[in-house]
């Protein structure tokens, strides 16, 4: 299982190793944009401390399996960033196998101190 953190630069500045590796880090920063895209709350809801999500996606980029595996302590916050999840799909997966399969089973973490919230709604 592959533990990512969003919204939070993974590898700002480092060099690929090879086009698969840039394949992959490309297709989770656009997992990425597309769940911070699609989040929205009411406003005065305020996560306490970060979330974790296991997300399992088909090889199609469909989600297969979304679970809260640790709660951000606002149980409507918890239930927008699901929300995000479910209406970002389908994911963009890369082409080359490897890196496919090494993202269909994903811990996401997102962390609340210092990221900047998205406007309520």
């Amino acid at each position: 299982m592959l533990t990512i953190t969003a919204w939070l630069c993974v590898s700002c500045g480092a060099s690929m190793a090879s086009d698969s590796a840039q394949e992959k880090e490309q297709a989770l920063k656009q997992l990425r944009a597309a769940i911070a895209k699609n989040m929205t709350f009411s406003c005065g809801v305020v996560p306490k401390k970060r979330v974790v999500l296991q997300v399992r996606l088909q090889d199609n980029g469909y989600v297969s399996g979304l679970a809260l595996v640790e709660s951000s302590g606002s149980p409507p916050y918890d239930a927008a960033l699901m929300s995000a999840v479910a209406r970002a799909q389908p994911f963009k997966l890369p082409a080359n196998a490897e890196s496919r399969k090494s993202l269909l089973d994903l811990n996401l973490k997102f962390y609340t101190d210092g990221t900047p919230l998205p406007p309520c709604k």
